[in-house]
This record gives structure tokens, C-alpha cells and sequence, in this order.
């Protein structure tokens, strides 16, 4: 009996140090994450009518991989370019503003084999005024004259996931406009900055 009682009092002991031993195998301060890596990463909007090219737009995002799919999400890349076009509404001349631009959001997560995941969230919109009526030119983008027509407002998104490696090039997207016959590439390229 007293084995018993000396054998339940002991693992009782131990059950009590148990949670306290566990508690002295935590790190003190916080736990740091790899250092990630920085790569640039470009994109280029060429548009084509046919077999002319009428403009070729490259934007450039210097951001950070990571090994963590997690941390590389919460440290994208953004970049916001465009102007605000006003738009006549209603019959007593009010005018409201659209924004008419580019907007590209990326992320990058560096793989095992050394390729990147990178996620590229890409939109575009661009202005037409149809021929014949008046128009201004203004960061390449038609833009009505003062007190023409309201302008066309030409619409592109995509969500572009791929795998890549250092110095590759992807042609990531074509799409044709159903209205004005034009074609847009994207194409996506990445670098590790040395």
C-alpha cells in the first residue's frame, strides 16, 4: 500500500512540474521569420491593333519574397497610376470624376526548387471617344475635349498566378477588346535584386 501511495504521490509531483518544464522550452522575445528576398518584378501592357503597336506601358515593383506562403501575402507589392476623368451626369452639366487608370498588386513566395509563386492582380482602364468627336491627348490616354461627349470607358482585370524563376519572362495574358478590335499582352517578368 505505502509503494502505491509513494508511486501515485510521485507521478502527482510530476504532473505538477510537467506544465512548468513545458513553459521553460518557450523562447523568450519574439521569434523572428527568414529574411525575405527582394525581387523586381515588371509588367507590360503592349496593345496592338492588328499588326500596328500603339503602346507598349511597363511598370516596375521592387517588393519581398518569402519562404511563408502567409507572410509573403501580408507584404504585397502596389503600385496606382491614372487620372481622374470628369463625366457629365444628368441635364444641369454635374460633373463626377472616374479614376482611369492602371492598378497591379503582387505577392511572391519562393519555392523549394528556387522558382517563385507570384501572384499578379492586374486592372486597366482606359478612356475611347468614338470618331469624329473632339478629343485631347493627356498621359496617353483619349480624353475629351472641354465640353465634348462622354468618353468610352474600356475595362480590364485579371488575376495572374505563376510559377517563375530568376530573369524569365511570361507571357501572361492576351485578350481581345470586343468593340475596338484591339489586343492587349501582358507580360510579366522578375528578377532577384543582387
Amino acid at each position: 500500500m505505502r509503494i502505491a501511495q509513494r508511486i501515485l504521490g510521485g507521478t502527482a509531483v510530476l504532473l505538477l512540474l510537467v506544465p512548468s518544464l513545458l513553459a521553460q522550452e518557450k523562447p523568450v522575445g519574439p521569434v523572428l521569420e527568414t529574411p525575405g528576398i527582394p525581387l523586381k518584378v515588371q509588367i507590360v501592357f503592349t496593345e496592338t491593333q492588328g499588326e500596328r503597336k500603339i503602346s507598349s506601358l511597363p511598370y516596375v515593383l521592387i517588393l519581398t519574397g518569402h519562404d511563408n506562403l502567409g507572410t509573403a501575402q501580408r507584404f504585397p507589392g502596389r503600385l496606382r497610376m491614372g487620372l481622374r476623368v470628369p463625366i457629365m451626369t444628368g441635364k444641369e452639366g454635374q460633373i463626377q470624376y472616374m479614376d482611369v487608370g492602371t492598378n497591379v498588386d503582387c505577392w511572391a513566395q519562393r519555392m523549394s526548387d528556387g522558382r517563385f509563386r507570384l501572384n499578379v492582380s492586374v486592372q486597366r482602364s482606359t478612356t475611347y471617344v468614338p470618331e469624329g468627336q473632339s478629343k485631347s491627348m493627356a498621359a496617353g490616354a483619349e480624353i475629351p475635349a472641354a465640353g465634348g461627349a462622354n468618353p468610352v470607358i474600356g475595362q480590364f482585370s485579371s488575376e495572374i498566378n505563376l510559377l517563375i524563376q530568376d530573369g524569365q519572362t511570361i507571357q501572361s495574358v492576351v485578350s481581345t477588346d470586343p468593340v475596338s478590335g484591339r489586343t492587349l499582352r501582358v507580360d510579366v517578368t522578375l528578377n532577384v535584386v543582387k
